[in-house]
């Protein structure tokens, strides 16, 4: 079973003419950035509002 996107298209299709990106991000693409500020890699990081939506807001 998949699970269709709020925009009706499969994660990680690609052609959507809505997202700038042109695809659908993955549950994978998301975990990605949410484990990240866990890591030694976000040592300075100290704040921010991240949008991971392929650009789709500004």
């Amino acid at each position: 079973m998949s699970e269709r996107s709020e925009l009706g298209h499969e994660p990680g299709e690609r052609g959507h003419p809505r997202v700038p990106l042109r695809r659908v991000g993955r549950a994978d693409m998301v975990a990605e950035l949410v484990r990240f500020p866990a890591s030694d890699a976000s040592a300075y990081l100290t704040g921010a509002e991240i949008a991971v939506d392929g650009g789709l807001t500004t």
